[in-house]
């Protein structure tokens, strides 16, 4: 059985993405800082495989967002990651890599560098979480800037207006790890893209 087969019956490899941006004067750039962390399709973390880093300026925290998102693809193609499934707390980002939204001027070639290197996996799906489902990435982004560091922006996707989002704590990790088993199963075949969406929606309305 070939490396690949193994692979995807095992199901999805888990990438959580996270980037941050120092505060500055409105339309000025600022110091970024990236955390992908990249977990067994168990959700083990992958030795060797999180990062905690500055990357220089950046225009926005949507920017540091898809700088997390290329290196996090960068470290799974190089321990030969076929099929993956990422988790963003930045909605715009996920929007624009599923095509449900445009993408601006500012982010056009970093939306580009990303569309590329997704082709590089044999199955892949984007998804976005809750920032406090998040906080393994979230921490590490604060790591990068270390503890002196002023005012740190993150994303600042508003929630959907109907829907309540659940506090931190173990009801947050146990609906991240739901929402990965549904991933899986979504990526074998098990849910169609319907069954799929109602069930995540369950997942995130409890």
């Amino acid at each position: 059985m070939s490396d690949e087969t193994t692979q995807e019956k095992k199901g999805l490899y888990l990438l959580h993405i996270d980037g941050g941006k120092k505060a500055s004067a409105v339309g000025e750039m600022g110091e970024g800082a990236i955390a992908p962390l990249l977990k067994e399709p168990n959700g083990t973390a992958v030795s060797g495989a999180s990062l905690s880093e500055r990357v220089g300026p950046v225009e926005s925290p949507t920017a540091a967002e898809y700088r997390a998102l290329l290196r996090g693809l960068e470290l799974a193609r190089e321990r030969g990651v076929k099929y993956l499934a990422v988790f963003s707390d930045s909605r715009i980002l996920v929007n624009q890599v599923n095509r449900l939204w445009n993408v601006g001027d500012s982010l056009a070639q970093l939306s580009d560098e990303a569309e590329e290197a997704l082709r590089d996996f044999k199955g892949t799906q984007v998804s976005w979480i809750p920032r406090n489902w998040n906080q393994e990435a979230d921490a590490l982004v604060n790591k990068a800037f270390g503890p002196k560091t002023g005012e740190v922006i993150h994303t600042q996707d508003a929630p959907e207006p109907d829907r309540a989002l659940p506090t931190p704590g173990k009801d947050g990790v146990s609906a991240v790890a739901d929402l990965e088993r549904l991933a899986h199963l979504r990526a074998n075949g098990s849910l169609t893209d319907a069954e799929f969406a109602k069930a995540k929606a369950q997942v995130l309305d409890r």
